[in-house]
């Protein structure tokens, strides 16, 4: 707001002036005012939706991996009587996990792909072309798709080892 009455000097300059139709700037103050309001107030929102889909994806993530060790609990039951390992039996589980989330991240990512192909054209007009996320992803695709699996991975590990850990006491 502080810039927007050094614009207005500079558009009272003669140079500029002599070129705009109408000079009744006074009434935008109020509406840049409610602008800014409203942005920051959507951004607090998004946060807060952010915060919200993070703890969903959350509860489902464990919610998967538990109702996958209750599938095979009794599996895990003869392979603890049979003497296997601890790691014997987290093994087959964590990589499932971890393939499981490869695949997640590979189908999200293509789906993603697809979205932005379509809704490009559509953003580039409220964005302007100074953020081309379609180019941006082609990219960086291989590093965004990197991060996510890792991140993805470890949640569902520690989600896992967490879980197993009440079918390896008999």
């Amino acid at each position: 707001l502080a810039d927007y009455q050094a614009l207005l000097l500079r558009l009272q300059a003669p140079a500029v002036s002599e070129l705009i139709a109408d000079h009744n700037f006074t009434d935008y103050e109020t509406i840049i005012t409610r602008m800014r309001s409203l942005s920051s107030t959507a951004e607090k929102g998004g946060l807060g939706l952010i915060a919200v889909f993070a703890i969903l994806s959350l509860l489902i993530v464990v919610n998967s991996v538990r109702m996958a060790i209750v599938g095979r609990a009794e599996e895990l039951k003869v392979m603890r009587l049979v003497g296997a390992s601890n790691m014997t039996i987290r093994g087959p589980l964590l990589l499932e996990g971890v393939l499981a989330s490869f695949f997640a991240v590979l189908i999200a990512s293509a789906l993603f792909v697809a979205i932005l192909y379509f809704a490009d054209p559509y953003l580039s007009t409220y964005l302007g072309e100074a953020v081309p996320l379609n180019t941006y992803f082609l990219v960086h695709w291989w590093v965004i798709i990197l991060v996510e699996w890792v991140a993805f991975s470890l949640l569902t590990v520690l989600v896992s080892l967490l879980a197993i850990r009440r079918y390896l006491k008999v």
